[in-house]
């Protein structure tokens, strides 16, 4: 794997993680200052926004280790010559 593809892999996985941490936080948040019922309508599986905000939040993170991927095999198709 080159050099390129693991930085945008490790990037991938940064964006990744804090994500996931920005998510929790505000569920944790949610819960704490206006309770569990609260969190259940965040929560609540017909909640259309909330699916969509949570893919465009977790999406540059996913976009970048699938590209990392491309990279890798793209490399190696055309050769250690890059």
């Amino acid at each position: 794997m080159n050099t390129f593809a693991k930085m945008v892999r490790v990037l991938g996985y940064v964006l990744l993680y804090l994500a996931i941490a920005v998510i929790g936080f505000g569920l944790i948040t949610t819960w704490w200052f206006n309770g569990f019922g609260a969190l259940m309508e965040v929560l609540n599986p017909f909640n259309v926004v909330n699916f969509i905000v949570t893919a465009v939040t977790l999406a540059p993170g996913i976009l970048l280790i699938w590209a990392s991927d491309k990279i890798k095999e793209r490399s190696n198709i055309m050769g250690s010559d890059l």
